[in-house]
């Protein structure tokens, strides 16, 4: 049982993001499994999916462009918009909803480092991290009360 909730943990911050992890959070506040682990299974979920993203941006994106000159000039406007505010995006493109699939394909499409997108990943996966548990947190404790 206890593996199911850390594959689901897994698999569900790398498909859907927050609930999912609020979700398998609440596993480890009823004594189901262990916080961190849960904690670690989300960082690498939300983690694989990101660089599954950036890497199909980055290595096969390239044959699709080239037979849409259409969206390949809107791809060429959008890096030349990304070169202003790169970091912050790199930072908390995870936390704009509907973005989270977007943003590491455009960020594949685009002129980016790996080694960048890779420290920048993992620093925006923490934050994440650190804040939707902390608001799961806050939920279990406000759902106690009601």
């Amino acid at each position: 049982m206890e593996s199911l909730v850390y594959f689901s943990s897994f698999l569900g911050a790398a498909l859907e993001g927050e609930l999912s992890l609020v979700a398998a959070l609440q596993t480890s506040y009823k004594g189901y499994s262990n916080y961190y682990a849960i904690l670690l299974t989300a960082f690498a979920g939300t983690l694989s999916a990101d660089w599954f993203f950036f890497l199909n941006g980055r290595y096969n994106a390239g044959p699709f462009l080239q037979k849409r000159p259409r969206i390949q000039s809107k791809v060429a406007k959008l890096n030349q918009h990304l070169d202003r505010h790169l970091a912050w995006l790199l930072l908390l493109y995870r936390f704009f909803y509907g973005f989270r699939i977007v943003l590491p394909l455009v960020f594949g499409l685009s002129p980016v480092p790996i080694k960048k997108f890779a420290i920048f990943s993992v620093l925006s996966t923490a934050l994440w991290l650190c804040f939707v548990s902390i608001l799961g947190h806050f939920a279990t404790l406000l759902g106690g009360w009601l």
